[in-house]
């Protein structure tokens, strides 16, 4: 029976392959990026796919030895000589247009995030941008806007929270209001530089001396867990993933308390009611999307309160997620045609056959941490020793491919590394199971 299960899962693994590369043969993809792993998800898959980067990294040369196209800004300009520091400069690079251009009459362009200029009309070279305008994606995921989306729309299940120039805010009346424990986010950025923890008056007034003029969100710090999920609207339906917690406050994986450092999908530290709540809240975001006509991927973030259980809508991302790549690998992994899939569908107007299927089921854990020191850690995949040790064992990075004492790294120039798995390592939330904690902490962070 087992090898008959076995047997019909590879069927369905190649007959999802065979329909993707059946779907997109005919179109040109390249995802433009300085960081390359966000460029994974179905780069082995689709037929004509290329990765547009900066700088060099060490998944290059395992994706080119599986044939995956990539072009290096580095590789062909002097270090020294690059000031490339974003999308929207690595894409109008001459030496990055020239190389799109000579492999593809209708390049289609993705990006991680929106791209000035991009997305609002068809690119003005014959490119077409698989994506949202910034526009559209401003009007959701700046900070200050989203407070008075969830403020028309979602009053109920918003954090309390008051908006204003810091310069003009007083921690008085805001602690008279909120409370003392307060989360401080500015209108753009991510939780590593924009969003910062308030535990007192003292804090607020330095934050208020170092950005008197910025406009901020001031929110009741709520004590719970932050889960999160993926997202795509295809043809005005709303696909969603069941829901992942994510992975934070862990000091020796980042000293930022509000940084993320991961995610785990298992579906285990929410009760039945709160997973519902979080599907209606979902479906309902969704709906406004629509009538804003964003089309494609986004996440949601919420925080569910750990001793009422009452669900907050937290942040929206009206873009690919940081999860994409490797919720796109569990989700082949599990048989199901991915969301990204469905993103690119949706831009270019292919009509999917296959029935959406969201499968609860779904296990995987995705750790982000800095390492202490320079590592000679290999992307790869390696084998858990009974004695807590590890071993590499090949150049694998498809996390859904390993076994059960197996991990994935993938590293980075910047020495961090992603530590990837299809099962749970989250004992509770924010609280590694002994084993893994040991192997995560004492083997790879601190080596």
């Amino acid at each position: 029976m087992h090898i008959i299960r076995k047997f019909l899962w590879i069927m369905n693994l190649m007959n999802n392959k065979t329909y993707i590369q059946y779907l997109f043969k005919d179109d040109d993809f390249f995802y433009v990026t300085t960081d390359v792993k966000r460029a994974l998800g179905l780069e082995d898959i689709l037929p004509n796919f290329h990765v547009i980067t900066s700088v060099y990294d060490p998944l290059i040369p395992l994706l080119r030895n599986k044939n995956i196209h990539v072009f290096c800004l580095e590789e062909e300009v002097e270090k020294e000589n690059m000031s490339v520091k974003s999308a929207r400069q690595l894409f109008f690079h001459p030496k990055a247009q020239n190389y799109i251009h000579n492999q593809s009459s209708r390049p289609n362009i993705l990006t991680f995030k929106p791209v000035e200029g991009m997305g609002e009309e068809k690119g003005e070279d014959g490119y077409e941008y698989i994506g949202n305008g910034r526009e559209l994606n401003e009007q959701f995921e700046d900070k200050i806007n989203f407070y008075q989306i969830l403020k028309d729309n979602f009053k109920e299940n918003m954090v309390p929270s008051i908006i204003g120039q810091l310069a003009e805010l007083t921690y008085g009346n805001i602690r008279d209001q909120l409370g003392e424990s307060l989360v401080i986010q500015f209108g753009k950025g991510w939780a590593g530089n924009t969003s910062f923890d308030v535990e007192n008056e003292s804090d607020f007034e330095n934050l208020k001396k170092r950005f008197p003029q910025t406009h901020v969100r001031v929110s009741k710090r709520i004590n719970g867990n932050t889960f999160l999920n993926n997202c795509c609207i295809y043809k005005n339906t709303i696909f969603h993933s069941s829901p992942a917690i994510q992975i934070n406050g862990i000091s020796w994986l980042n000293k930022n308390p509000l940084a993320t450092s991961g995610r785990e999908w298992g579906n285990k530290f929410l009760s039945s009611k709160e997973t519902e709540e979080i599907r209606f809240l979902t479906e309902k975001m969704g709906r406004l999307l629509i009538k804003s006509t964003y089309r494609g991927y986004f996440g949601l973030d919420f925080i569910v309160d750990s001793v009422t259980g009452k669900v907050y809508v937290s942040e929206i991302n009206a873009r690919f997620t940081a999860s994409c790549p490797f919720y796109t690998k569990l989700e082949l992994g599990s048989e199901i045609l991915p969301l990204y899939v469905y993103h690119l569908a949706e831009f270019l107007g292919k009509d999917i056959k296959k029935e959406y299927r969201r499968y609860e089921g779904i296990e995987g854990c995705e750790v982000n941490g800095e390492l202490d020191k320079m590592s000679n850690l290999r992307v790869g995949t390696y084998k858990i020793e009974d004695d807590g040790t590890f071993d590499f064992e090949n150049d694998s990075y498809d996390p859904a491919k390993i076994l059960k004492d197996e991990v994935v790294l993938i590293t980075d120039p910047k020495n961090s590394v992603k530590i990837q798995t299809n099962y749970p390592l989250l004992a509770s939330p924010g609280k590694f199971q002994e084993k893994f904690e040991k192997i995560i902490k004492k083997e790879i962070i601190t080596g």
